[in-house]
């Protein structure tokens, strides 16, 4: 499965332009596990961390992110590894 950046939501599209913007602004975690929802993306919290599973093309995508919690926003650090992510997934903004 691979979907592309127009194909999203609208407030999708917002997180992912907000995730490659330069510099990022504040982003939600709340956000990205939205984001990471409608990619139809396996994901659980497990000690600090976000472990996501994504299905594509029959190959499955794994990413792992510092995870501060459901209220706070994402640090630039992660903001970097979620971007390299998504890049790989083919989720970018046009």
């Amino acid at each position: 499965m691979c979907i592309f950046f127009n194909e999203l939501p609208d407030e999708q599209q917002n997180t992912v332009r907000a995730i490659f913007a330069d510099p990022p602004p504040d982003i939600l975690w709340l956000n990205v596990l939205i984001l990471f929802d409608v990619l139809h993306s396996e994901s659980h919290v497990s000690n600090g961390f976000l472990c996501v599973a994504l299905s594509l093309h029959q190959e499955m995508r794994r990413g792992i992110f510092p995870y501060s919690g459901q209220q706070g926003c994402i640090s630039r650090h992660t903001v970097n590894e979620l971007r390299n992510y998504l890049r790989g997934v083919g989720v970018e903004p046009n």
